[in-house]
């Protein structure tokens, strides 16, 4: 979801955050001559990014993604684990700027990061949102197409965001309203099944 986003890091500036995240690891460390680390800001944690690191010497390959901070001496990292455990600690801690302008992406990353044991929601947007399998007829695209909304976003008074979407669960298409408050919960209410057995990639199995 953030792939466009993401830039590479480097060397001394990746060995620096591995000897904040190594520490914290129950499995082996990470070798910074070995893994592939990428990153970007995020505008509603100011001074934090999202850095993902992988070591494709394993198969599957290692991977890890986390939110860090390199001014935050007392909790630099916060690793995202799938659960809204760090996103809730972070959140509290830190504090989150939620705006109009930003909490579309919040929700993005949210969903991206935050998945149960049957997998995530998927913020879709367009067709190029959809991790094909298998490419699918013209006729199909468009069908699917048509079922696609704008985000429609209404800030709540009394603060936090109502928000209309079109997500993926596994393999569904759904319509769905989407609570968002203030201090960055996300509640997913009223889905409406929009089209099954897409065939699309297994997002947890591909990371």
């Amino acid at each position: 979801m953030f792939s466009d986003a993401f830039k590479k890091i480097k060397d001394g500036p990746a060995a620096k955050i591995l000897d904040h995240l190594n520490p914290l690891l129950d499995g082996g460390k990470f070798d910074a001559h070995r893994i592939h680390m990428i990153g970007h800001s995020l505008d509603f944690y100011e001074g934090w990014d999202l850095i993902e690191v992988n070591d494709f010497d394993y198969n599957p390959a290692r991977k890890i993604s986390f939110i860090y901070n390199e001014n935050n001496k007392e909790n630099s990292i916060f690793i995202l684990d799938g659960t809204n455990n760090s996103i809730n600690k972070l959140n509290k801690i830190n504090g989150l700027s939620l705006i109009r302008d930003n909490v579309k992406f919040y929700l993005r990353f949210y969903l991206s990061y935050v998945y149960g044991q049957h997998g995530a929601y998927q913020l879709i947007e367009n067709l190029d949102s959809i991790d094909w399998l298998d490419e699918p007829t013209i006729a199909a695209k468009k069908s699917i197409n048509s079922m696609l909304e704008p985000i429609y976003i209404e800030r709540k008074v009394g603060g936090g965001f109502d928000i209309k979407a079109t997500i993926m669960f596994k393999n569904s298409l759904f319509k769905a309203m989407i609570d968002v408050t203030e201090n960055g919960l996300v509640t997913i209410k009223d889905q409406e099944l929009l089209i099954e057995n897409i065939s699309i990639m297994d997002q947890i199995l591909a990371q």
